[in-house]
């Protein structure tokens, strides 16, 4: 039995000062129940330090009707996350092909597209994380996976 989401475990840092760096890795589970594994890496603006164990859900976008398969989770994805000591929050998702410059971080465009995916059950929904962190950021960060 498959549902429309797929779960997302993993490790990731950020470190952003004026611009700075993400980087993330973890194992997927599709909404079709097959494992992936995911790198991700990608530059931001912002003020945010630490790290964090992630635990998301990553659903379908408004325009994909489609189960999140671990393929899906590839690609380029724009968000927002903010946070101080051990709570965090964050949102993010995939943005259509020809989206450019301040539209990227239009939170309600965030799952656009065919296969558009959002990190959260709507847009402008929330994520907790465990974390040790403090300060916000926006990032643009690309992601690889490969099938297990």
């Amino acid at each position: 039995m498959s549902t429309q989401s797929a779960k997302k475990y993993g490790l990731s840092a950020t470190g952003v000062v004026g611009g700075g760096l993400k980087i993330g890795l973890g194992v997927i589970k599709d909404g079709n129940g097959d494992l992936g594994l995911y790198f991700e890496f990608g530059g931001g603006i912002g003020l945010e330090l630490g790290v964090s164990i992630d635990a998301e859900e990553v659903f379908p976008g408004p325009d994909n009707d489609n189960v999140v398969t671990v393929d899906e989770i590839q690609g380029t994805t724009n968000g927002y996350s903010a946070g101080f000591g051990m709570i965090s929050f964050g949102t993010n998702g995939t943005l259509s092909e020809n989206t450019t410059g301040i539209d990227k971080m239009n939170i309600n465009r965030f799952g656009e597209g065919v296969n558009g995916t959002m990190s959260a059950s709507g847009s402008g929904s929330f994520k907790l994380k465990p974390s040790f962190r403090a300060g916000a950021s926006w990032i643009e960060s690309k992601a690889w996976t490969v099938k297990l």
